[in-house]
């Protein structure tokens, strides 16, 4: 169902009959959001649940609304560790047959055109997805947190060697402890 274009004469029928789809799949089924997010932060785990229900319009199109929930694996910024990013979406989008038919919807900026080719359901859950992660995805808490999940407390850091060992060397983080640092100073540069 959601990899299948439909057909603007399809949806006005669905739309007749309100007719709501469930179904669930991997973040990797779609190929935009996959690579977003890459290989090892894609959490093929869970999944997302996705609702999708076609009722008709005040002007008598058919319209079609998507509720998407789960889970996603983002990188944080701040510490560029995976970080869960739970979604709880709900949109709702106009289906119009012709850009010309566009000013007769109540809100032309929740439409979308179907065009000859029907509306492929899969790219318009995954546009709403996409339009719903953050720019640079943090932890909520940012560094305190980051520091937390990650027991990053001090200035040095024990690395880790390629087969995930932990090395017996240290990186110098040499900025860790700068926060404090000013916190006690009094604020003003001293040269």
């Amino acid at each position: 169902m959601l990899a299948e274009c439909i057909g603007f004469t399809e949806l006005l029928e669905m739309a007749g009959q309100r007719e709501i789809r469930q179904l669930q799949f991997k973040p990797s089924e779609l190929p935009r959001l996959a690579s977003l997010l890459g290989t090892s932060s894609v959490d093929e785990t869970g999944g997302l649940q996705v609702r999708i229900s076609f009722v008709s319009s005040a002007e008598r199109f058919p319209e079609i609304g998507i509720a998407v929930n789960g889970s996603l694996m983002l990188e944080c910024q701040s510490c560029m560790r995976p970080m869960h990013w739970d979604m709880d979406i709900e949109a709702s989008l106009v289906v119009v047959e012709r850009e010309s038919e566009l000013s007769e919807a109540s809100d032309p900026f929740d439409c979308i055109v179907a065009g000859d080719n029907g509306v492929d359901l899969a790219s318009v859950v995954e546009d709403e997805i996409l339009a719903s992660l953050p720019l640079s995805p943090m932890h909520p808490q940012g560094v305190d947190d980051c520091r937390a999940t990650h027991r990053v407390t001090d200035s040095t850091v024990a690395k880790s060697g390629a087969d995930g060992s932990e090395d017996s060397g240290f990186r110098t983080r040499p900025f860790a402890d700068l926060a404090s640092l000013m916190e006690q100073g009094d604020g003003k540069r001293h040269d």
